[in-house]
């Protein structure tokens, strides 16, 4: 079983976008997607947890501004994945993305850690807590099946992740566990996370994919 796959265009209309706001984000490092993705090829598949990735990235952007918020996105692509997963397992129940902002107790460097908010934020040891920025994902989630539908979208009615306890879960998010990154990003140090981010999510795309990411002869659905 692998998750839906969607056209390029799909999943910007269920993101709330399209191709010259995205030309415009990418010139500007603001394109994102889901897996850390940066660059948004036509040739390939996409997935719904895209259009989640961007919507989230567009919220986030209020707080962050859209170039820091599509870093955030992407170099913490993987717990979007897992909240993703959360909140589609349990559809009663909102999951939250939180990021929250640090500042080194000594140093005064600055730094990021996210978390999904279903679950304690635990203190991080040197650092001080300045900010918790929390995002409803269920609700983005939500938003982006109600825009499929009202546009004629097929396939965003089943789960956009593999359930967190499931063995195909557990494959996919496999290339997270062994990438050497912290848990910790400090902001001089995103791009860095970020490359690291997209190399790992390449190798997990493929593999929620089914191996394969090209895009066959499907045409995505016009625009209601």
């Amino acid at each position: 079983m692998t998750i839906t796959r969607i056209t390029r265009t799909e999943a910007w209309l269920a993101g709330g976008t399209h191709l010259a706001r995205e030309k415009s984000a990418h010139t500007r490092g603001q394109a994102v997607g889901a897996f850390g993705r940066d660059l948004v090829l036509a040739s390939e598949w996409h997935c719904p947890a895209d259009a989640v990735a961007q919507r989230l990235a567009k919220v986030l952007g209020e707080s962050y501004g859209l170039t820091t918020a599509a870093s955030l996105v992407k170099v913490f692509g993987h717990l979007v994945l897992a909240v993703i997963a959360s909140a589609e397992a349990d559809r009663s129940k909102d999951a939250a993305f939180a990021v929250i902002d640090l500042v080194h107790a000594t140093t005064g460097r600055r730094a990021f850690v996210a978390a999904g908010f279903r679950e304690p934020i635990e203190a991080v040891e040197g650092y001080i807590t300045e900010r918790i920025t929390t995002v409803n994902l269920s609700y983005i989630i939500r938003t982006v099946r109600a825009v499929a539908a009202r546009n004629g979208l097929v396939g965003f009615d089943a789960p956009f992740m593999y359930a967190p306890t499931s063995p195909e879960y557990a494959v996919v998010m496999a290339p997270y566990a062994e990438a050497t990154s912290s848990d910790v990003v400090a902001e001089s140090e995103m791009r860095k996370a970020e490359a690291t981010a997209r190399r790992a999510g390449m190798q997990s795309r493929g593999l929620a994919m089914g191996g394969s990411t090209s895009v066959g002869g499907r045409r995505a659905p016009e625009a209601a």
